[in-house]
């Protein structure tokens, strides 16, 4: 798996803010047709029977891509919240590793950072291949 890092949430800034555009225009078209189609009801209703259909039919697409500019909206807050975190993360490694440098804390530092070794039982050996 690869490492989330700081530049994979700015990215995703530019990408998110074109998505709501597209969204945006895509529902005020879309409110406009039925505001239309509502009109045109409204002055003759048993003109087009397909008419309260069709602003059905809209009404539910205009439903989705309100859904989808929530969803934007959220991933664009996770995004930016992703990044504060890789910050920190990174802040937080760096004085980590200021400490480590330090002269008072290096022998704390050494145990916490380095790894045990395990050690490896020795082989016993028979008196003869001593005495050899």
């Amino acid at each position: 798996m690869t490492e989330l890092t700081l530049t994979t949430p700015s990215l995703l800034f530019s990408a998110i803010s074109l998505i709501l555009l597209a969204y945006t225009n895509r529902f005020l078209s879309y409110a406009s047709v039925v505001r239309q189609l509502k009109d045109n009801y409204d002055s003759n209703p048993n003109n087009d029977p397909t008419t309260l259909a069709q602003i059905d039919n809209l009404v539910t697409r205009l439903k989705l891509i309100r859904a989808m500019q929530i969803f934007g909206a959220s991933s664009l807050l996770f995004s930016t919240a992703a990044m504060f975190i890789s910050v920190e993360a990174l802040s937080l490694r760096l004085t980590t590793l200021k400490e480590a440098k330090s002269s008072k804390n290096e022998g704390k530092i050494k145990k916490i950072f380095k790894k045990k070794r395990r050690r490896k039982p020795k082989a016993k050996t028979d008196n003869k291949e001593k005495e050899a």
